[in-house]
């Protein structure tokens, strides 16, 4: 049986409920360590008892010569590959989440994108 996860990526900079963003029925899901967007999704995980997968960017190393930015966007793609489904919390200020949802397209999945500019 397939499981439904779902990784959710989103600026470091944001924290807000996500009740009304992550589908119900997501089975578990898949962060990076972090704040903002990653930690509301902890708690949301924390909250539903979903199970819930951290991958570091430092696991995205493929060389040990990678910069902080580029094992960052690798992250990004290990967390999309590791989900069904993609949440996506957009803003100006995180150009690389725009990137990590071109990477989702590619790869099929199924992606779910709020536009965190348009609360403003």
């Amino acid at each position: 049986m397939e499981r439904k996860v779902t990784a959710v990526i989103g600026p470091q900079t944001v924290y807000l409920d996500l009740s009304g963003y992550i589908p119900d029925w997501v089975e578990s899901i898949v962060i990076s360590n972090g704040k903002g967007i990653y930690l509301c999704a902890w708690k949301y995980a924390q909250e539903h008892n979903l199970p819930l997968l951290v991958i570091k960017p430092e696991y995205a190393a493929e060389t040990g010569m990678e910069t902080q930015k580029e094992l960052e966007q690798k992250c990004l793609r290990l967390m999309i590959d590791c989900a069904e489904c993609l949440v996506a919390m957009q803003d100006k200020k995180a150009p690389e989440v725009k990137k990590a949802v071109q990477y989702a397209r590619k790869q099929k999945k199924r992606i779910f994108v709020y536009d965190l500019n348009e609360s403003e």
